[in-house]
């Protein structure tokens, strides 16, 4: 069966991959131009007394390119556009990007998705938010912002999303459907006294933000329109991409997590970590197998805990999942809804 699924997803990629070439062909025609779009950035400062032949300071950078019309609006085109809007982009495999930070300057090439996720080394900025210039041959060049930690420890927030700053009411077939491909997404709200438990909590934890969620890259745009709309903290988005791969139908959302997880952990060891979800799905779980295999760089896990009707569309069930008890007992602490 898993084989099946491996073939068919592969086949399902490589039909995907014909659709899009002759997509593509068709913007060219139609004069539609290459356009990078900064999806998210973080990275770290360089040590008191850094070694310039083996610099440690680094950048992660996500980038996407599109075909978009040359008299197209950046924040009409990824914030205004309603439900489905966000799912119909054009893509471009194989085009040259150049990316600037500091005093580093990389040269890659997007992948079939039209993605482009990279490292620089040896940028040389302090700590802070700075700007990473994003260029392409005939786009207009695009300024990206970054999130640069600082080398000394400091404690820093990992939040999901779905159900846990946002109301989505994902699990509900039909008005997931409505959410995602109809309603405007000016129309989500943000969880009942979630701002301001983050304020408060952002005041504990000067650190980085990082709003890790299995939702689709497509939707970056008005994610950080509404998390700049509700006063959460600005942070980076770690997303997924969606539809077929070379390896299957679907990628698995909670391995998603896991991997940037880990990922987050190698490259940020200063950081100590207070992990924010739910219960309604696997955050639980997730959050206790990373603290278990990083036990130093969990601070807390802080979860939200749905209600019973809420559970009920998440799962089925009026309970929360069961959660696979670890040797090792941590306090985490729940988080209903703050009036």
């Amino acid at each position: 069966m898993n084989n099946w699924l491996h073939r068919s997803g592969a086949l399902a990629a490589l039909v995907e991959d014909w659709i899009y070439a002759g997509l593509r062909r068709w913007g060219r025609w139609r004069g539609l131009i290459a356009q990078p779009f900064p999806l998210a950035a973080y990275g770290s400062a360089p040590p008191s007394d850094p070694n310039p032949s083996s610099p440690t300071d680094f950048a992660r950078i996500i980038v996407r390119v599109l075909m978009v019309s040359p008299h197209y609006d950046r924040w009409e085109f990824l914030r205004q556009r309603r439900g489905f809007w966000q799912f119909l982009s054009l893509q471009l495999a194989g085009v040259p990007v150049q990316i600037r930070l500091g005093a580093a300057t990389l040269e890659t090439i997007t992948d079939r998705g039209g993605y482009v996720d990279v490292v620089l080394r040896g940028h040389g900025l302090p700590a802070g938010w700075h700007d990473a210039v994003v260029s392409v041959s005939g786009g207009k060049p695009v300024s990206q912002p970054v999130q640069i930690v600082g080398a000394e420890p400091i404690r820093g927030i990992i939040s999901d999303v779905d159900d846990t700053i946002m109301n989505t009411a994902l699990p509900r077939p039909f008005l997931a459907f409505w959410n995602a491909f109809v309603a405007h997404t000016k129309a989500r709200s943000a969880t009942v006294g979630m701002p301001k438990f983050f304020a408060a909590l952002q005041a504990e934890c000067p650190g980085p933000v990082i709003y890790l969620s299995t939702g689709a890259w497509n939707v970056i745009g008005n994610l950080q329109d509404f998390v700049r709309r509700h006063g959460y903290p600005r942070g980076s988005f770690l997303l997924t991409d969606w539809g077929p791969s070379n390896t299957g139908w679907f990628r698995s959302g909670q391995e998603h997590k896991r991997t940037q997880l880990r990922r987050l952990a190698a490259e940020l060891p200063q950081v100590s970590w207070v992990l924010v979800g739910d219960n309604g799905q696997h955050d639980p779980q997730i959050y206790r197998e990373f603290a278990l295999e990083f036990p130093d760089l969990v601070d807390q896990i802080v979860i939200r805990t749905l209600s019973q009707r809420e559970h009920f569309f998440a799962h089925g069930t009026v309970a929360p999942l069961k959660v696979v008890q670890s040797k090792r007992s941590f306090k985490d602490r729940l988080v209903g809804d703050f009036e």
